[in-house]
């Protein structure tokens, strides 16, 4: 982001540096009147597969309120960077991945599914609990927003991002070896996930067979469900 635009943007809004909450690749974020204000690049990948500018961006994030924290205001927008605001909330951590979590976690993935989009950064630290009175799980950081493609659910990030979930939740002795495993998507790499569920392993077969269309996104999302009502009704942490 061009320095000279991030900082007369913080001046013309009375942010310091005192008010620095956090920063990540697109990002730096600021808390200030009990709001978090996020200056934000518009090179994400959110523009690059939706044509419009930042009030498109809110009107795309708070029209799938189920899945993500809403964007309360766009503050500011320029060529190079937009600004906006959102309610604080608590990130997910890992000791927060319960059964009702991954649980939640999946519900939010199918909602991606049904929507035709998708996050590749779907790890625990994008997530957040809800500040509202529901507690319910949201995706709080979502510049990674994209439309979804005939080769997405084959991408490994997606498939490691779900395998992190599963394994904190059945088997957290295991999650580098599976980590490891997951750097290349594939049968061989599915095949070596031994000790988590087998309709879960069934969900990242069908992704790798998806070609996005509409009879392979729900197949993945009945295998989900399964999975859920597996979650649900089994012992959920093994050794």
């Amino acid at each position: 982001m061009p320095t000279s635009s991030v900082t007369r943007v913080l001046k013309d809004l009375g942010i310091s540096n005192r008010d620095f909450l956090g920063s990540g690749c697109t990002a730096t974020a600021y808390l200030k009147d009990g709001q978090v204000y996020k200056v934000c690049s518009k090179d994400i990948r959110f523009f690059s597969n939706y044509k419009g500018g930042a009030e498109l961006f809110k009107q795309t994030i708070n029209g799938m309120g189920d899945i993500f924290l809403p964007v309360n205001g766009i503050i500011h927008e320029d060529r190079d960077i937009f600004v906006y605001t959102q309610d604080l909330c608590k990130p997910l951590d890992k000791k927060d991945i319960t059964g009702d979590t991954v649980i939640k976690f999946l519900t939010i993935f199918c909602a991606l599914l049904k929507n035709k989009c998708m996050i590749s950064g779907l790890s625990p630290h994008n997530l957040c609990i809800s500040p509202d009175e529901s507690r319910s799980v949201r995706i709080f950081d979502y510049h990674g927003l994209h439309k979804l493609k005939s080769n997405t659910l084959k991408s490994s990030r997606v498939a490691r991002n779900l395998v992190k979930y599963m394994t904190r939740l059945y088997c957290p002795k295991q999650s580098h070896e599976y980590k490891e495993a997951m750097a290349d998507f594939n049968r061989d790499s599915i095949s070596k996930l031994r000790k988590l569920p087998k309709s879960f392993l069934d969900m990242l077969k069908a992704m790798l067979d998806s070609r996005g269309k509409d009879r392979d996104i729900d197949r993945i999302v009945s295998l989900a469900e399964r999975c859920m009502d597996e979650i649900s009704t089994k012992p959920t942490r093994r050794k």
